[in-house]
């Protein structure tokens, strides 16, 4: 069965009631109808709000809300507006979730972005209802990162240089050789498994207030991260930290009552949190 198939002014409603209208929606694949199963063939493409998505996928008969579903979704690349014709697509958790990323992303794109797993219907519904996981179990979001510039609570914009970002359903947000700067000094590279992504994005941002100059911050800075890289190896095995907050470029937002322990490593230094918030969720 060939599909070619056009709506203009479409205008229908989530799983959870929401309304979702788009200008014109537009749909061109082959479908396979088995007795035990439908299946899109790939090549199929949707286009909507200026984004194209290749996609692919299989449900099983009887097509009810407890059927299999196996599918992949791809998009070449998403820039600043392209996330803003995203958002159209989406429950109102999702869009303001994304209308606050907007906010804070002055450049950049992703690329590479592919939506696919296994899951069903029922799995998709409980998503788009509830306010508690961002994807369904089974189901992982890809992406890489593209010179995005984001302006963080306090001082210049941060720049995501290069990276691989993986959303694993239902809220664990994986970040992979994330590489960036702020202004011409470079971030340590980092890699973070984040469980509870959506306790974050829910969560309002907590300010943190001025503060005097820190007695010793310069040593304490070369100490960490001296400027001669043929430096000697460091004299000094640990240090433990206590503070009120903490903001550094690489956490984006504060880290609040902060204990933890600092480790030098042939690269760098590592970071070992013993207790802390970041953006008013607990974290060890």
């Amino acid at each position: 069965l060939s599909l070619d198939l056009r709506i203009a002014r479409f205008r229908g409603a989530s799983a959870g009631g929401e309304p979702i209208a788009l200008d014109a929606l537009e749909v061109d694949g082959t479908l396979h109808v088995a007795e035990d199963a439908l299946a899109l063939a790939p090549g199929a493409t949707a286009r909507a709000g200026g984004l194209e998505l290749a996609l692919e996928g299989t449900l099983s008969r009887p097509a009810d809300a407890d059927a299999a579903l196996a599918f992949s979704a791809r998009l070449p690349s998403l820039d600043q507006q392209g996330l803003a014709q995203l958002a159209a697509w989406l429950p109102a958790r999702a869009r303001d979730a994304l209308d606050r990323a907007g906010r804070t992303v002055l450049r950049g794109r992703l690329v590479d972005l592919s939506l696919s797993g296994a899951t069903t219907p029922a799995a998709i519904a409980e998503v788009l209802e509830s306010a508690g996981p961002l994807l369904p179990a089974g189901v992982g979001l890809d992406a890489r990162i593209e010179e995005i510039a984001l302006q963080p609570e306090r001082d210049e914009p941060v720049v995501a240089s290069a990276g691989v970002a993986r959303l694993e359903g239902p809220d664990t947000l994986v970040l992979s050789g994330l590489a960036g700067r702020v202004g011409e000094r470079s971030l340590p590279v980092l890699d973070l498994r984040l469980t509870g992504l959506g306790h974050l994005l829910a969560a309002p941002s907590v300010a943190v207030g001025d503060a005097p100059s820190l007695p010793g911050l310069r040593a304490l800075q070369e100490l960490l991260a001296p400027d001669d890289a043929d430096a000697e190896p460091p004299a000094w095995s640990a240090l433990e930290v206590e503070a009120d907050w903490v903001l550094h470029p690489i956490f984006f937002r504060p880290l609040h009552g902060l204990r933890a322990r600092l480790e030098p490593t042939p690269h760098g230094v590592r970071l070992q949190v013993a207790q802390a918030s970041w953006g008013g969720i607990p974290i060890r």
